[in-house]
């Protein structure tokens, strides 16, 4: 039986009780009253997070899945101590269970980022359950969050983004979407869930730039992103392949290729491990070796590029990136050290990028690269 066509939650019959089934894959057997609660209480409380706190889509699974993974805990926990469970609901919790589960994910290796979410998940839950007049007291309340150190968000150099372009083939249609990928994490700061999001409306061609229209961002907010003359030129390229798709209107701009080249109707969209997998492919082509490649790295090289442009300061950085706020836009900056020389534009300073790519003798034509 499913609960709800939102949240993806499934009941399975067993025995006296239920097995719930979230949507990171935790199975937690429940009696026929714990049943109805926790389907009353999550439903609500996704609704709460979604409505009233504007939060994300991918906030919210993250949020819904960490409390399933701690009443899955609770569970086992119990059924170790055998507790008598019909005389437990929600509002037994203590905050001695909550201190014991995380100290529980501690030994099993948890990080301190990982048991902050963990806790944060929680203790929005319980705030909403106290909100909703469930239960009187919040368990977590007084609970200490981990000390979270703050990382700077690791990038790739100009050389390296440039490396990138070297191997990736634009003479093929995958190819010419990789490229695409790279442009707008690089060159226009995208988020990897906002340029798998994008519709062929988005993308804005006056004939010159390209404008690039991002209506789902983090925090619900949309913004414009300007993408300068020679980028545009492979984007306006891509579009005018989706276009002899006969892909139209809210159609994904970015989408996915079956085996042997074909695509899936009129487009469908690329997920965000595909991309992934994608980048790390051409980064061992390139020869890039980092401990760890990822598509946000352009989106830190992007905004660390930004530091060099006459006229961007901090807080017109961080409104091009969608920050919500200005701490998030610093730690893309392992250092305030000084800007040796400041360009006037994102085109100046990446005049490598169009000496790769331009024959100027040909009037701008794009080229093939290298295989």
């Amino acid at each position: 039986m499913v609960i709800s066509p939102d949240t993806g939650y499934k009941l399975e019959g067993m025995g006296k009780g239920f097995f719930l089934q979230g949507g990171g894959g935790g199975n937690i057997f429940l009696t026929e009253f714990e049943m109805c609660e926790i389907k009353s209480y999550l439903e609500g409380f996704e609704r709460h997070l979604r409505i009233l706190q504007a939060l994300s889509e991918g906030s919210v699974r993250t949020y819904r899945d960490k409390i399933l993974e701690f009443f899955t805990w609770l569970e086992e926990m119990r059924s170790r101590e055998s507790e008598v469970r019909s005389q437990k609901g929600i509002a037994d919790i203590t905050r001695q269970d909550v201190e014991r589960y995380l100290e529980h994910c501690f030994y099993k290796g948890n990080g301190n980022q990982t048991r902050f979410t963990k806790l944060i998940a929680l203790q929005k839950f319980f705030r909403y359950l106290v909100y909703e007049g469930v239960i009187k007291e919040d368990s977590t309340a007084n609970i200490p969050r981990p000390k979270i150190w703050k990382k700077f968000v690791q990038k790739f150099t100009q050389q390296e983004v440039l490396e990138f372009f070297r191997v990736i083939n634009i003479m093929s249609e995958k190819g010419l979407r990789d490229a695409v990928i790279v442009i707008l994490a690089a060159f226009a700061g995208l988020r990897v869930s906002e340029i798998l999001n994008l519709d062929l409306t988005d993308v804005i061609d006056d004939g010159k730039a390209i404008d690039i229209t991002i209506r789902e961002s983090k925090h619900h907010s949309s913004r414009v992103v300007y993408l300068w003359k020679v980028p545009s030129l492979f984007v306006r390229k891509w579009l005018s392949i989706r276009l002899s798709h006969h892909a139209r209107g809210e159609d994904p701009f970015i989408i996915s290729y079956r085996k042997g080249g074909k695509v899936y109707g009129d487009g469908k969209r690329l997920t965000a491990n595909a991309v992934d997998a994608i980048i790390k492919r051409y980064a061992e082509r390139a020869g890039i070796r980092k401990a760890k490649i990822h598509i946000h790295m352009f989106r830190a090289t992007h905004a660390s590029d930004l530091r060099s442009i006459q006229g961007y300061d901090i807080a017109a950085i961080g409104e091009r990136l969608g920050h919500k706020h200005a701490e998030t836009t610093m730690r893309y900056f392992p250092t305030r050290g000084r800007i040796h020389r400041i360009y006037p534009s994102l085109a100046a300073y990446w005049q490598p990028f169009t000496n790769l790519w331009i024959k100027k003798d040909e009037g701008e034509k794009i080229e093939g690269s290298k295989q």
